[in-house]
């Protein structure tokens, strides 16, 4: 781990753009690495290298961050950022987990609304960042599926955020988010339709 934070370091101090610190093939078990006693103060010190200046630390040391996470840890390191009240940090960790994957937000509801919630009672601006990174979380990436059907990752959000824009009707914040992702995903699916048949509806 401390030869990738050195990396992290050197292309931050270098600008190299051809130097990737983090190749995307690594003959190394990062799953050992939690069970190391050290293992928090590890993730700590990853999670607060994605808060320097420079775009490279938040961009490679997020992908460090989650080549590592594992377990409870993970949220316990994070909730630090969450819980601290300050803005810069609550929108640092909506920035980590933006790589958390696509299906994190479904996975971790209740992170979820309390990461919206506490953003929302910081200012509109730092609820609009964590609602963006979040949302990025669960839409980006590369999708595909049969010729002429929705997409199956479309399909699968607009299920999943359908249910979860019920389960907080109660909580506006967190229900627009879901809610959005619900329409991000009809609209997709629509988007989609209308391109095949605009393509293939006269054959």
């Amino acid at each position: 781990v401390e030869l990738f934070i050195r990396r992290i370091e050197h292309r931050a101090e270098t600008q190299d753009s051809d130097h990737r610190p983090i190749p995307f093939h690594v003959a190394v078990d990062f799953n050992s690495v939690a069970k190391h006693p050290d293992y928090p103060q590890v993730l700590r010190r990853i999670r607060d290298l994605t808060a320097k200046p420079s775009w490279q630390f938040a961009y490679f040391a997020s992908d460090q961050f989650w080549s590592v996470a594992h377990g409870g840890a993970t949220f316990e390191i994070l909730c630090e950022w969450v819980d601290s009240n300050q803005k810069e940090k609550v929108v640092g960790a909506a920035h980590i987990l933006e790589k958390a994957g696509n299906n994190f937000v479904f996975g971790n509801p209740e992170f979820v609304s309390q990461i919206l919630e506490w953003a929302a009672a910081i200012d509109e601006e730092c609820y609009r960042d964590v609602f963006s990174f979040l949302h990025s979380s669960a839409t980006s990436g590369s999708k595909s599926g049969p010729v002429g059907g929705p997409m199956p990752r479309d399909v699968e959000i607009r299920e999943k955020a359908s249910l979860l824009t019920k389960r907080f009707q109660g909580q506006p914040k967190v229900r627009a988010f879901y809610e959005s992702l619900l329409k991000t995903a009809e609209w997709s699916i629509r988007r989609d339709r209308e391109e095949f048949e605009e393509t293939f509806g006269n054959d």
